[in-house]
C-alpha cells in the first residue's frame, strides 16, 4: 500500500454516536447576530469543558460540543480526512494558541466593549466579543476540515488544549472516569479503530492496559468500540475495578462448567461460520519454532447469502486442539489501486472460499499469499500477499491500467501450489476443472510457454465418475498430488439420492495430472443404516462442502463444513480423523479413508461425559420423515440445529457456554438427536444422571435416553427416560433422570428419542447437558 492509499484510509460515513446538537451553534451563530447578548452562552462550551475534563477527560469535546458535533456529523461527510498536520499537536503550538486566543478576548474586551454605558450595552458589547471569536474559530475550521480532517480545529482548539492539560492521566482515577479499554487479545491489525477516531489517535496502543487509553485528546467518542470488528473494545464510566474484570475476563475466563473445555465439533465456537475452511500448518510469526494449524476459510456473515465481505482466520497450537485462538479480519477490499472507494457506501467485495501457500525465498523470508475468491467482476483473480500466516494481507496484483481490476486467470474456489523446485500451479472451476502452471513472479497469471488446462478432470456433466463440481484443493504428500474437491455423487450412489455434499479425491505422479479417482473422503449427509436396514442420511440432506485434509502431529484429518438452520447460510467448521497411505514410486497408489461424520472433533478419545456439552454438537439430526432440501432452503420435520451468532462478548469470551448454544429445535415425535461418541472409561461401573437443560413447549411425551443405536432391534439400550408434560413452565429448565450406565465403558453413541402422542408438535428445545454420577 503507497503512502496514498494510506492518507485516504479513513472511515469518512462511519456513523457517530449520541445526539444531533449541531443545530445548537447554527442557532447561535444565526440568532447572536441579531442579540449580541446572546454571545454571553459561549461561557458554557467555556468552562464546561474544562471543568468535566478534572473528572472525565476531553469528554465533553466528544459528546457535548455542539462545533464538535458538528465537524462529525456534517462536515465528515464532505471531508478529505487526510492527515492532521503533526505541529498543530505540538505543545509550542498549542500553548501559542491559548494566548492568541485569550490575548483576542483580552483586546476586544478593552477596547470594543462599552463600558461606561452599562446595561444592556454594555453586556451586548460582552457578547458581541464572545460572538466574534466563536464565529471566527468556526470559519476556521470548517476551512480546515475541507483541507485537512473534520476534527483538525479540535487538535488545537485552546479549550480541548486546556482540558487535555488538566485531564487526569495515571492512576488513581476518578471515581467516573471515561475511558476507552481494550482487550489484550486485540491483534491491532484491522486499526479500524484508529481510522475512525475523529482526533487520528490510536487507541489499540493500550491493548491490556487495566487504566485503558489515557491519551488526554481522547474524546471519549465511542466511534472505535463501534468499529471494532471483534468487540474487544469497551468505552466504560465503570469503577477500575471493573474495567480490571472486563480486561481480564477477555483473557482469562473462569474455568468452570459455563466454559467449554472440549469443544467437541464443530471444533470453532458455534457462533462463528466458517465454511470452506483450509487448513495449513505454519511457523508461529510470534514463537519462531513452535507450528500453529491456520485455517483459511469463507465468512458466513451476511446471513441471507453466501459468504461475507470479510475474511478471517483461526488458529490453534499444533500440540493442543482443543482451543482455538481468533487471530482477526486477514483482509477486505473495498478500494482501488488508488485507494479510491468501489462504491460510495465504501461496501467490501464479497469473498469466496479461499486459500493460501507460501513462498520462502533463498534468505529464508517468507511471503503469504491468499487468494480470497473475490466475487466481483473484475476482481475474480485478485491475490493478496502478507509476510505473516495470520495477515493483514494486501492486493499485490493490481492492474496497472486500471485501477478497479486485478490481474490473473483464477477463477471460483481457487486453489494454489508451491512445489519443491519453486513451480507454482494455480486449479479452479465449478462444474468444470481448471488448472495451469503459473509464472512466479506475479503468482496470478499463465506461465510464458504454457497453457490452462482445461477440464483437469472430468465435470459434472462429463463422463466418468470423478464428477466434479467445486471446492479445488491441493496438497502434496510424499512424491504425490492429492487434489481433493466436491464431488456430485450418482443417483443412487452409496444408497442415497445424487448430492455434492461429499469431498473426493484424485491423485497423480504431476501437478496437472493424468488423475486417478480416489474415492470419497467425507460425506456429509452422514450415512447410516435405518431399523429396517436401509441407508438413511442422518445429517441434512444435501447442501454443499469444501475443505481440505491436513497433517498435524503426525495424525491426517479431513477439515469440512456442515449446515445448520434453514439455508445454506450458516455453515460451520468440522473435522475427522482418517488415514493416509502413499505407495512411492510411479503409478503407487494413494489412498484415504473415508472420514466418519461424529461429535468429537478433535477429542479422538471421546468426549468426557462428565463436561458440559451444547445440545448442537448433535452429529445425528432425524425427523419422523425425511428433510427436503429445494436450493437454497431446507423444510425439516424433525430435529434440526437453529444458527444462531453468539452475544456481544464472542470475541471475549469465545468458548462461553452462553455463546455457544445453538439451541437443537423442532424435536417431534419420531425425531432422533445422536452424538458419537461418550468415552465412559472413567464412568465404568457406576450409574449417572443425565442432566438436561431444554426449554418445554408445551407438549407431553417422554425423551428416551438410548446408548450405541437409536434401536434396540438394532444393538441400542435404553438407559433411561426424561418426562414432560404438558403444564411445564416454557422457560430453560434443567431436567435429570437416572441412567443405567454401570456396564458402558469405552466409546459410545448416545441418542434422545423423542416419543409423544402429539405427532406434528415439537416437544422442547434442547440447549446443553451433563452427566454426572447418581
Amino acid at each position: 500500500m503507497n503512502m496514498q492509499q494510506k492518507s485516504k484510509n479513513f472511515h469518512r460515513h462511519f456513523a457517530t454516536p449520541g445526539l444531533n446538537l449541531y443545530w445548537i451553534i447554527i442557532a447561535y451563530i444565526i440568532v447572536g447576530w441579531f442579540y449580541p447578548v446572546i454571545g454571553l452562552l459561549a461561557l458554557i462550551c467555556m468552562i464546561g469543558p474544562v471543568l468535566t475534563s478534572i473528572w472525565r477527560g476531553r469528554f465533553w469535546c466528544g459528546h457535548v460540543c455542539p462545533r464538535g458535533n458538528m465537524y462529525d456529523r456534517l462536515l465528515s461527510k464532505y471531508s478529505p480526512h487526510k492527515p492532521i498536520p503533526a505541529f498543530v499537536r505540538t505543545f509550542g503550538f498549542r500553548l501559542f494558541m491559548v494566548f492568541f486566543i485569550f490575548g483576542m478576548f483580552g483586546f476586544q474586551l478593552t477596547f470594543t466593549v462599552p463600558w461606561s454605558e452599562g446595561g444592556l450595552a454594555m453586556w451586548s458589547g460582552i457578547g458581541r466579543v464572545f460572538w466574534t471569536i466563536i464565529v471566527m474559530t468556526t470559519i476556521v475550521g470548517i476551512i480546515l476540515s475541507f483541507i485537512y480532517a473534520p476534527r483538525t480545529w479540535c487538535s488545537f482548539c485552546p479549550m480541548g488544549t486546556i482540558s487535555s492539560w488538566v485531564a487526569p492521566k495515571h492512576q488513581p482515577l476518578p471515581h467516573p472516569y471515561t475511558a476507552v479499554h481494550v482487550a489484550a487479545s486485540c491483534q491491532m491489525k484491522c486499526k479500524n479503530c484508529a481510522r475512525v477516531c475523529p482526533m487520528q489517535l490510536t487507541p489499540y496502543n493500550s491493548r491490556g492496559q487495566e487504566s485503558g487509553y489515557l491519551h488526554p485528546d481522547c474524546l471519549k467518542c465511542g466511534k472505535c468500540t463501534l468499529a471494532c470488528p471483534t468487540k474487544l473494545m469497551l468505552l466504560s464510566r465503570c469503577l477500575l475495578a471493573c474495567t480490571i474484570a472486563f480486561v481480564s475476563c477477555v483473557h482469562s475466563p473462569k474455568q468452570d462448567t459455563l466454559l467449554l473445555t472440549t469443544p467437541g465439533n464443530p471444533y470453532l465456537p458455534l457462533w462463528e461460520h466458517i465454511p470452506d475452511g483450509e487448513p495449513y500448518v505454519f511457523e508461529d510469526p510470534n514463537h519462531p519454532g513452535q507450528y500453529r494449524v491456520y485455517i483459511y476459510g469463507s465468512h458466513d456473515n451476511l446471513v441471507t447469502a453466501y459468504c461475507g465481505r470479510d475474511q478471517v482466520v483461526w488458529s490453534a497450537p499444533v500440540e493442543d486442539l482443543s482451543k482455538w485462538r481468533y487471530d482477526g479480519v486477514i483482509f477486505t477490499v473495498n478500494k482501488n489501486a488508488n485507494g479510491e472507494f468501489f462504491t460510495p457506501d465504501s461496501l467490501a467485495d464479497v469473498l469466496f472460499a479461499p486459500d493460501v501457500t507460501l513462498v520462502t525465498a533463498a534468505d529464508g523470508s517468507k511471503t503469504y499469499y491468499l487468494y480470497p475468491n473475490d466475487q466481483c467482476g473484475g476482481r475474480n483473480g485478485l491475490v493478496a500477499k502478507s509476510a505473516r500466516p495470520d495477515g493483514p494481507f494486501e492486493v499485490c496484483n493490481w492492474n496497472k491500467d486500471n485501477p478497479n481490476v486485478t490481474d490473473g486467470v483464477l477463477r471460483f474456489d481457487p486453489a494454489v501450489f508451491v512445489d519443491d523446485d519453486g513451480r507454482v500451479y494455480g486449479y479452479w472451476g465449478f462444474e468444470r476443472s481448471y488448472a495451469a502452471e503459473f509464472d512466479p513472479t506475479t503468482m496470478a497469471t499463465v506461465k510464458p510457454g504454457t497453457e490452462i488446462v482445461e477440464d483437469m478432470i472430468p465435470g459434472r456433466y462429463q463422463s466418468g465418475v470423478f464428477n466434479f463440481f467445486e471446492a479445488s484443493s491441493i496438497r502434496k504428500i510424499k512424491d504425490k498430488y492429492v487434489f481433493i474437491y466436491s464431488r456430485f455423487t450418482e443417483e443412487g450412489e452409496f444408497g442415497l439420492p445424487s448430492s455434492n455434499y461429499t469431498l473426493a479425491y484424485a491423485y497423480s505422479d504431476a501437478p496437472l495430472g493424468p488423475w486417478t479417482y480416489g474415492g470419497t473422503i467425507i460425506d456429509g449427509r452422514a450415512r447410516a443404516t435405518d431399523e429396517q436396514g436401509n441407508v438413511i442420511a442422518t445429517a441434512y440432506v444435501s447442501g454443499n462442502t469444501h475443505g481440505s485434509i491436513c497433517e498435524i502431529a503426525g495424525q491426517w484429518y479431513v477439515f469440512y463444513h456442515r449446515q445448520t438452520g434453514t439455508d445454506e447460510y450458516a455453515r460451520q467448521a468440522m473435522v475427522a480423523p482418517i488415514e493416509v497411505t502413499v505407495e512411492e514410486g510411479a503409478g503407487g497408489k494413494v489412498s484415504i479413508s473415508e472420514g466418519e461424520y461424529t461429535s468429537e472433533g478433535f477429542a479422538l478419545g471421546g468426549l468426557d461425559p462428565m463436561e458440559r456439552h451444547p445440545a448442537a454438537i448433535a452429529c445425528w439430526l432425524t425427523g419422523p420423515r425425511p428433510m427436503e432440501h429445494e436450493w437454497p432452503n431446507y423444510t425439516h420435520h424433525g430435529s434440526y440445529i437453529a444458527a444462531t451468532y453468539g452475544t456481544d462478548d464472542n470475541f471475549q469470551a469465545p468458548y462461553a457456554l452462553h455463546n455457544n448454544e445453538n439451541p437443537v429445535v423442532n424435536n417431534t415425535a419420531g425425531s432422533i438427536v445422536g452424538y458419537k461418541y461418550f468415552n465412559f472409561t472413567k464412568t465404568s461401573g457406576r450409574d449417572l444422571t443425565l442432566h438436561l437443560v431444554l426449554t418445554p413447549t408445551g407438549a407431553s411425551g417422554t425423551i428416551r435416553i438410548m446408548a450405541d443405536s437409536p434401536w434396540t432391534s438394532c444393538g441400542g439400550t435404553c438407559v433411561g427416560t426424561i418426562q414432560l408434560n404438558a403444564d411445564m413452565s416454557q422457560v430453560p429448565t434443567e431436567l435429570s433422570a437416572l441412567l443405567t450406565t454401570a456396564s458402558l465403558t469405552g466409546k459410545h453413541a448416545i441418542f434422545f428419542c423423542f416419543d409423544s402422542p402429539e405427532q406434528s408438535q415439537s416437544l422442547c428445545t434442547l440447549h446443553n447437558f451433563i452427566f454426572k454420577f447418581a
